[in-house]
């Protein structure tokens, strides 16, 4: 016969399952898992799904505040180590130092949520079960809106995205040219590049499109790409999603 022996305090800072799913404008589910503490000393077990309340101040809700609109909200599991308490769920408008309950002394980030200008959840799908997830919006969210800059133009894309140095993002763009052969430029925030990532116009006023991965990189802490088009053509760019490391 093999003995099982339960393995606690893994040495990994790991995590396995709590995914998110989006379930209402102002709920959020999150599965079971378990995933080591933002110390990496603690591990924190949830036996069954939770559900997360935006209309809550506390356990399953808001660390402190109310749900305000446009905004960018870490999500994270809690415990309490003395084990009096069961592991929750809690959004904060803060990504390091959520403002615990009482009752409760750790916690570990597992995801993001964003709110709109109606103060609803944004419809997002969260792919993956370990440290990397990965987001796609239900409706892309608008970066660039008829960009006509002929000089790199830095974008803040604050509530687009996480406010997470070199954040991998996952653009669609649609370039209409002034002429054939014209270009559209994206690059990381802050880069020195001479052009960056680049599509090319085929026919004069008619749009192209295409996707591309670049990075955001906090600029002003605040998570910033760039761009430029050639010859007075006309970019838009649109978020698709991006990747999250826990």
């Amino acid at each position: 016969m093999t003995n099982k022996v339960q393995i606690v305090n893994s040495y990994y800072p790991m995590v396995d399952g709590l995914s998110l799913t989006w379930a209402s404008n102002t709920t959020l589910t999150l599965a079971s898992g378990t995933c080591r503490d933002s110390t990496n000393k603690f591990d924190i077990t949830v036996p069954s799904a939770l559900t997360l309340n935006a209309a809550i101040t506390g356990v399953n809700g808001i660390d402190t505040g109310s749900f305000a609109a446009s905004k960018c909200y870490a999500i994270f599991v809690i415990d309490d180590t003395g084990k009096t308490n069961t592991p929750k769920v809690l959004m904060s408008l803060s990504s390091t130092a959520p403002v615990l309950p009482g009752g409760y002394d750790v916690f570990r980030r597992i995801g993001w949520a964003f709110s709109d200008g109606s103060t609803h959840f944004i419809l997002a799908y969260q792919s993956g079960s370990g440290i990397s997830r990965q987001y796609f919006f239900d409706e892309p969210i608008s970066a660039i809106s008829a960009g006509t800059s002929a000089t790199f133009l830095a974008v803040d894309l604050s509530q687009k995205v996480p406010a997470v140095d070199k954040l991998p993002i996952k653009l669609q763009l649609d370039l209409t040219p002034n002429a054939a052969n014209d270009a559209g430029y994206v690059r990381t925030g802050g880069s020195s590049a001479t052009n960056g990532a680049v599509m090319y116009g085929s026919v004069a006023a008619k749009k192209s499109s295409q996707e591309l991965d670049v990075v955001a990189k906090l600029v002003t802490s605040a998570p910033t790409i760039e761009y430029k088009v050639t010859a007075s053509g006309s970019l838009n760019a649109l978020i698709l999603g991006f990747i999250d490391y826990l």
